[in-house]
């Protein structure tokens, strides 16, 4: 049987999941799984054009057979179950004491502060990224940093904000008594992020914050008023023309003043979307040696003196160690695989499954606010895995490490105090 047979074959498997997905769903219910499949689904397809277009002219993919499909399949499912419950459980509104409250807001407030002075410095860079896309493969390749010395140290801060800041905003979004100006903040927060990753010339950056804002959006959507959903929906539309434009301007000048061998813009397009699952199966399912870890939780092994990996780079040569390319895609489900190997990634995939079942629980039909962020965190990884692992570079990790520990202290908040429902 031909390998692009295979490719059909775990096109399909995605596609039976989406259409259950579809007929197990009621208007009371989210959709982030649906949102999930549809991802894979459509990287699948890009995986099949990708294939036709570059296996035996610029790749080899004599080694793709159907067993490595079905275990991404399979972990897959493992770790979409989560949030196939979540989206079946019936909720109203979320449950919270006030201190969370608190904590919450003025998390707004911070965020509001933070980003004032990158935002307007990222506004003003807009003509010169705009203007020449030259300048935006410049950007990526040197990381010249055009922000002040104070918009440098904010910037970080609202970097450590990306994970936090998108669910405040859609929690204020879901009080009946709504603050404008702590919403704008964590609007800021997440505008800044975007437009930092476009003017420095990173597609992944601002794909992955658009995926997380929309994700989140997805999960908490229910508890938000229709008035205020069509604002949102509009705003959306917005983001997405934004999106498309940069993505494209930033692959434009990327795929220029590159010497790429992927033959023509849209193979190279179709490399991005659907590369992932193909590397998957030909490369890193034979691997046997492990990165110890280095790929899920580099930050603590890091502070804990167990690894020296802290950039992007590093990452690439820990992989490339493995016998594999270090610099390409093999989906979230491949990076953890590079870590724990066959068994030790569905026992991974498994633990995190049955963690977040344990969080999934309503309190007199509302949902703590702080299982929210658990969900969300999750469900950013699977929502953009078909690439890579989202928190595996040094400071994405560190970012996630810091939000666990804010979630916990948020959790820590909500036992034995007084309750107030949205």
């Amino acid at each position: 049987m031909e390998s692009v047979t295979y490719i059909l074959l775990y096109f399909l498997l995605l596609l039976s999941c989406f259409i259950f997905s579809i007929l197990n769903i009621h208007k009371y219910k989210t959709k982030t799984s649906i949102y999930i499949f549809l991802i894979w689904i459509l990287s699948a397809i890009s995986a099949y054009f990708f294939y036709e277009a570059t296996n035996g002219v610029v790749r080899d993919y004599s080694k793709i057979t159907l067993i490595p499909f079905i275990y991404l399949f399979v972990a897959l499912n493992i770790s979409i179950y989560p949030i196939y419950k979540y989206d079946h459980i019936q909720y109203f509104g979320y449950s919270y004491s006030s201190k969370q409250h608190k904590i919450l807001v003025n998390v707004a407030l911070f965020c509001f502060f933070c980003s004032i002075l990158p935002l307007i410095e990222n506004i003003l860079r807009l003509p010169v990224s705009f203007g020449n896309s030259d300048v935006l493969s410049d950007m990526y390749e040197d990381r010249e940093n055009y922000l002040s010395f104070f918009g440098r140290k904010f910037q970080l801060l609202c970097d450590y904000l990306s994970l936090v800041s998108p669910i405040v905003l859609f929690y204020l979004l879901s009080l009946k008594k709504k603050s404008w100006k702590l919403i704008g903040g964590c609007l800021c927060v997440v505008l800044n992020e975007c437009l930092f990753s476009f003017n420095t010339g990173g597609r992944s950056g601002l794909v992955q914050n658009l995926f997380y804002l929309f994700i989140v959006y997805a999960i908490m959507e229910k508890n938000i008023d229709q008035k205020i959903k069509k604002r949102i929906n509009y705003i959306g539309l917005f983001l997405i023309s934004f999106l498309i434009i940069a993505v494209l301007l930033v692959t434009i000048s990327r795929y220029n003043s590159s010497e790429s061998d992927t033959g023509n813009i849209f193979t190279w397009l179709a490399l991005y979307a659907g590369e992932g699952p193909l590397n998957f199966n030909n490369d890193m399912w034979y691997v046997t040696k492990s990165t110890n870890g280095d790929n899920t939780f580099v930050a603590l092994r890091w502070l804990l003196g167990l690894t020296d990996v802290d950039s992007v780079q590093d990452n690439w040569l820990i992989n490339q160690n493995l016998g594999v390319r270090g610099n390409v895609f093999y989906t979230y489900i491949g990076f953890i695989f590079a870590d724990y190997n066959i068994v030790g990634t569905i026992l991974f995939l498994s633990l995190i499954s049955i963690l977040l079942l344990m969080k999934i629980k309503t309190y007199r039909n509302k949902l703590p606010i702080h299982n929210i962020f658990y969900i969300a965190l999750w469900s950013r990884v699977l929502f953009s895995g078909t690439t890579f692992y989202s928190y595996m570079n040094f400071r994405s990790n560190f970012v996630l490490l810091y939000t666990l520990l804010f979630c916990i202290y948020l959790e820590f908040n909500y036992a034995n105090k007084p309750l107030q429902n949205s």
